[in-house]
């Protein structure tokens, strides 16, 4: 409880803060008194959020890991994204799952595609409208896997549709 209430004048802080900066009638130092959290309070850094879904998806947690997958792709962190993403799709994410199959699927030799299939499989399982729409498709290029040397053929004209909200 004592938590919510530093989080609550932090909050009022942060707010009069940003009415100071609104208010131009407030004296000048007033609004640097209003910038500063109050004296006990809990300051709350990315960092901190950071390290508490780190241990969550850590304790299992799906949406977690989804969670830092997202935070780290939109920083440019592809390594420590990737990560994420397929720790956020082992632990049943089918949005995570998806991703995977989305960034995988178009892979220029079987394997890849094989594994990419598998994570598509998974969020079909689970409902997921663009993975059930796409596996029909997804197992019809995958067919083509069999009995070659591990390559696809050159015409290999399937891409899968893009994430929901990105470009």
């Amino acid at each position: 409880m004592r938590v919510s209430i530093l989080r609550g004048i932090l909050l009022i802080g942060v707010l009069s803060a940003c009415s100071a900066v609104k208010n131009p009638s407030m004296p000048p130092e007033a609004a640097s008194v209003a910038a500063e959290p109050p004296k006990g309070a809990q300051v709350i850094r990315e960092e901190d959020h950071l390290n508490h879904f780190a241990e969550l998806a850590a304790l299992g947690d799906a949406q977690a890991a989804y969670t830092l997958a997202r935070h780290h792709q939109s920083r440019g962190k592809p390594q420590q994204a990737d990560s994420w993403w397929r720790r956020a799709a082992e632990l049943g994410h089918a949005e995570a799952q998806y991703y995977l199959w989305v960034t995988r699927g178009p892979a220029p030799s079987c394997r890849p595609l094989l594994d990419a299939l598998a994570w598509l499989e998974r969020a079909a399982g689970q409902q997921h409208p663009a993975a059930m729409a796409e596996l029909g498709a997804g197992r019809d290029l995958s067919k083509k896997c069999s009995g070659n040397s591990g390559q696809l053929p050159p015409n290999n004209s399937f891409k899968p549709k893009p994430l929901r909200g990105s470009a």
